[in-house]
């Protein structure tokens, strides 16, 4: 358990999932621990710090909740990142915290694992009912997408720079990238090349970006998503001159579904 917990945390991009082949481990050895803990008469101080935890989980959730709603400064100077998805959050975490503090303290006298199953139970439920739903538009670019088909029309062909998998999973169109792992001159060289193809192609982009082929004084706001700005960039955008690539790739990323196109 602990060699795939360690294993995974050298990686730079951390998911949940990535350590739940840890789980099944983690019960077997709970469940060997907690009978040599009977077996030597410690399950009742053992219980009973097991229903402190799940209070003071309760506590936290519903701490988390009251500063998220309240006083959200509390959370360090990347607060303004985070503002809007820590005001969704408030409600279902405080809710969240007072119901595990109820079903704790009202099934006191149940058997522990009985406890920390509805504990568990309760806590899942809301995440994945709630918190995630409410944390969806944060997490993922499903919004912006939106905007791009209600601002762009249906026949014209969009390009990305700079951008994460995630945007092509939302898209309603096709999409296209200039390699996204390539360095951001060279994508950006070719984008304007693919750009001059056909003026009434547009670029969408972060705001962030240092281009030396796009003038950014014509952008035009799109919306946010994963805490950056993103704008649109037309043919009104091109500068007159820019450095061939040194190399020409273009990849058209199509949705399995094109009623959009029909």
């Amino acid at each position: 358990m602990v060699f795939v917990i360690v294993f995974f945390s050298f990686s730079r991009g951390k998911r949940e999932v990535y350590i739940l082949p840890a789980l099944p481990m983690l019960a077997l050895v709970g469940a060997a621990l907690w009978a040599r803990v009977q077996a030597e008469g410690g399950g009742r101080r053992t219980a009973f710090v097991l229903r402190l935890t799940a209070l003071a989980l309760g506590a936290l959730l519903l701490g988390l909740g009251l500063t998220a709603l309240w006083r959200p400064e509390a959370f360090g100077d990347r607060v303004d990142d985070y503002a809007e998805a820590l005001a969704d959050l408030a409600l279902p975490l405080g809710v969240l915290g007072a119901a595990v503090l109820g079903s704790t303290a009202l099934s006191w006298r149940r058997p522990v694992f009985q406890q920390l199953t509805l504990v568990s139970l309760l806590c899942w439920l809301f995440v994945a009912l709630w918190v995630w739903p409410v944390m969806n538009p944060h997490r993922t670019p499903r919004a912006l997408m939106a905007d791009l088909e209600q601002r762009v029309p249906a026949r014209t062909e969009v390009g990305l720079i700079e951008f994460k998998e995630q945007f092509l999973l939302f898209s309603h169109r096709p999409l296209t990238h200039f390699s996204y792992l390539a360095p951001l001159a060279e994508q950006e060289r070719r984008a304007w090349q693919w750009m001059r193809e056909r003026p009434d192609r547009v670029i969408l982009a972060p705001d962030h970006l240092e281009l030396a082929c796009f003038d950014l004084g014509r952008q035009q706001v799109l919306g946010s998503a994963h805490r950056r700005d993103w704008v649109l960039l037309g043919a009104d955008a091109l500068r007159p001159d820019c450095a061939a690539p040194e190399t020409w790739h273009a990849y058209t990323w199509r949705p399995r579904r094109m009623d959009i196109l029909e």
